[in-house]
């Protein structure tokens, strides 16, 4: 998780483990909808994707920043194999950005998921931003839940002198809570 259990409930000031099960199911959505919004994966961990030759030399990985990359292979259709792309003759460790792995004097052969690339992404420390849109993001779950006040975008109880009550709402809270973490934002899907 982006947050520890412990994280989420200081910050719905819950107390006690009676709702630790929903609570860490509400987590694991609300960490959904900002990897989602994010379009990709936050934590750091081991990925094994395919990717399309473009014809290019920059290929963009799916989870960043990369931290450590294992493998690359080409798909040999003729012999039916992965070709191992070898580093320092196909490929120069040091040109690969946070991001992206350029191959130097190389590119990218055009096909359909012809690459296989193995490698560590993701943040080992997730940025104090993501964590706190995660949080804001549980709230609002929270709050629309019946473990909460059960209203979306629930902002304001207020009671009149005639004994009714208003409810504020924010009907856009959740994707302008989102839009906090933009600047995360991988546009390469």
């Amino acid at each position: 998780m982006i947050n520890a259990l412990a994280t989420y409930k200081t910050y719905l000031k819950v107390t006690g483990a009676t709702l630790d099960t929903p609570l860490t199911a509400l987590a694991e959505e609300a960490e959904g909808y900002v990897k989602d919004y994010l379009n990709r994966d936050i934590e750091s961990a081991t990925y094994t994707e395919y990717y399309d030759g473009s014809g290019r030399s920059l290929l963009t990985l799916n989870q960043y920043p990369i931290t450590t990359l294992t493998s690359v292979s080409v798909y040999d259709s003729a012999d039916e194999v992965w070709d191992l792309l070898v580093e320092g003759t196909d490929y120069d460790r040091s040109a690969i950005r946070s991001h992206a792995i350029y191959l130097d004097g190389y590119t990218f052969v055009k096909g359909i998921e012809n690459y296989k690339v193995v490698y560590v992404g993701g943040y080992a420390t997730v940025p104090k931003k993501i964590q706190l849109v995660c949080k804001k993001v549980m709230k609002i779950l929270y709050d629309q839940s019946p473990l909460g006040e059960g209203y979306l975008g629930y902002t304001a109880l207020s009671n009149n002198v005639s004994g009714s009550q208003n409810i504020n709402v924010d009907l856009d809270a959740l994707n302008r809570t989102l839009k906090e973490a933009v600047d995360y934002r991988a546009l390469n899907v």
